[in-house]
């Protein structure tokens, strides 16, 4: 993660909405993501995982990540958790994702 990208220039992208940070900024597959340089090439980084490594969350696996609030624009890092690959796809268009993200078993 670039040293630049904190929690608070994440924020500041994004407007809030009870206790969601909605971002603004630009999508890839309307997913979030913030452009950096890195070795002079400009890089598309996904923020909802830049805002887990600032939050220390992340895990170092590096997995997808998943909203617990059903927001896929959501960056605040209480409501992002990293799962698996396999996991990621069992969750694709499951109603219950939200519960099965919380441990709950409908």
């Amino acid at each position: 993660m670039s040293a630049a990208i904190t929690l608070d220039a994440i924020k500041a992208r994004c407007t809030l909405a009870d206790e969601c940070w909605i971002w603004k900024g630009a999508t890839v597959h309307g997913r979030p993501c913030i452009a950096l340089r890195r070795g002079g090439k400009r890089v598309n980084f996904s923020a909802q995982k830049q805002a887990l490594s600032a939050a220390g969350k992340a895990s170092p696996w590096g997995g997808p990540v998943q909203c617990r609030c059903d927001n896929a624009l959501c960056c605040n890092p209480a409501h992002l958790v990293q799962v698996s690959q396999g996991r990621a796809w069992r969750f694709a268009g499951n109603p219950f994702a939200q519960l099965m993200a919380q441990g709950v078993r409908p």
